[in-house]
């Protein structure tokens, strides 16, 4: 079947990509959840390709200080002290920017809080009441911003997303693609043993959801587990390289759930 967009190795169905797009269009905030490695950063990337758009993505998930990654900081220069805004700040003032905030919901409160005007109506970020040049940033025209976040007990280290921030976006929810054999046969993959690694990725999502695996796989450690396989190594082996499970029980139910499917 022909796809309506081209957009590389991105596998969504076209009508969650053109809600998307809309979402964009229309300058409704979105959050897009679904399982680790489903596409959810890849598909802002497509949407700002598509619509050539500037884009810009903050990894909440990985910095050290969030809240100075969203406002800003002081930092000693030449003796004095001074106040440097972000690069999200300046994100903020870039037209028709698409910001993706990824993995929002391991940001703490406070960031989220300092979203919350930038979402509404009144479009702006109050950043230090008592200096008068940095006080105040409006979001520019077209701004949009495009989150992500990982939901469920598995995922450690999250916070609670607000209600109030919740009521101010638009939701996409991301699954496994429905065309993983097609991305590892891209990969160069024999067709035979694409679609054997795809009934195992299925299958170890399967027992994953039924708590006979504590880890599951996602389409990104599926890729992982094609481009070893195409470097020579045998299947048992990739599937326990790309999955965490790692207590004897754990190491023992993957071995037979993907030698079930051999």
């Amino acid at each position: 079947m022909k796809r309506k967009y081209d957009v590389g190795d991105l596998v969504v169905p076209d009508a969650i990509l053109d809600l998307l797009l809309r979402c964009i269009e229309l300058q409704k905030h979105v959050l897009i959840t679904g399982p680790r490695g489903c596409g959810k950063t890849t598909l802002a990337h497509c949407a700002a390709q598509l619509l050539n758009r500037p884009l810009e993505v903050f990894h909440l998930g990985v910095q050290s200080d969030p809240e100075a990654v969203v406002t800003g900081s002081m930092v000693l220069r030449k003796g004095e002290t001074k106040f440097v805004r972000s690069r999200f700040i300046e994100a903020l003032t870039v037209p028709n920017c698409i910001i993706v905030l990824d993995e929002l919901n391991r940001a703490p409160t406070g960031v989220h809080n300092s979203l919350l005007g930038l979402m509404d109506f009144q479009a702006r970020i109050t950043l230090d009441l008592e200096a008068p040049d940095r006080r105040v940033v409006e979001r520019a025209p077209g701004v949009v911003f495009v989150a992500t976040a990982n939901l469920g007990a598995e995922y450690v280290g999250t916070e609670l997303l607000d209600a109030a921030l919740l009521d101010r976006l638009k939701f996409i929810r991301l699954g496994y693609p429905d065309a993983e054999e097609r991305i590892l046969l891209a990969l160069g993959l024999p067709k035979r043993k694409a679609k054997q690694m795809t009934l195992m990725a299925n299958a170890i999502r399967e027992q994953h959801s039924r708590g006979v695996l504590s880890a599951s796989i996602s389409t990104r450690g599926l890729v992982e587990a094609g481009e070893l396989v195409g470097a020579g190594f045998p299947l048992p082996e990739v599937f326990e390289a790309v999955v965490p499970a790692f207590s004897e029980e754990a190491i023992a139910a993957l071995r037979t759930t993907v030698r079930a499917k051999l």
